[in-house]
Formats: structure tokens, C-alpha cells, sequence
């Protein structure tokens, strides 16, 4: 699977700046694996909701976010985050690390 990189929130080179995130897409094992670090906001939780959206509409059926270089996280991530468990639910499950 290629590696992926999307970003919401201001662009700058500084990594993990307030307001800032970024995704990362790979693979553990099989399965693909979203990293994701800084802010899960309103303002930026859309770069997160496509990378999921990419992944599922793939037909991955488990897929992992690593969240451990998330610095925040809003009810618009925590929204992002219950749409996904709700698509894979049928047929297969989103794992946090």
C-alpha cells in the first residue's frame, strides 16, 4: 500500500503546531494504519475523515489508528472516529494505539 500524507489545519514545516494535524497512512501487518498526530479539531478533522473514508471504501475491514502523538481531541474527532466504528461494525472493526 503507498504511504499517504494529508493535513488540516495551517500548513507550516513545524510539526505538531497548535492547530495542526497530519495523517499518515501504513500498514501493521495486513492491515492499514493511520497515524495521526497534533489536533483533532472541527477545523482539521476532515483530513482524518477522508483517510478513514479511503481506507474503508478500499474494502479494509480492520483498520488502526495510532493516536499516541495526538495532542487534543474535539467531539468533531471524536465524531470522525464513531462514523467509522459505525461503517466497519457489519463486517469488520477500527482499532485505536
Amino acid at each position: 500500500m503507498p504511504q499517504h500524507a494529508f493535513s488540516g489545519g495551517p500548513r507550516d514545516n513545524r510539526p505538531n503546531q497548535v492547530g495542526a494535524m497530519d495523517v499518515r497512512i501504513g500498514n501493521l501487518g495486513e492491515a492499514p494504519l493511520l497515524e495521526a498526530r497534533g489536533d483533532i479539531d472541527h477545523s482539521t478533522c476532515g483530513s482524518l475523515e477522508v483517510a478513514l473514508a479511503e481506507m474503508i471504501e478500499a474494502g479494509h475491514d480492520i483498520i488502526f489508528l495510532d493516536l499516541q502523538q495526538v495532542s487534543y481531541i474535539d467531539s468533531g474527532g471524536l465524531s470522525v472516529l464513531l462514523a467509522g466504528v459505525r461503517r466497519l461494525r457489519e463486517r469488520g472493526w477500527l482499532g485505536a494505539i
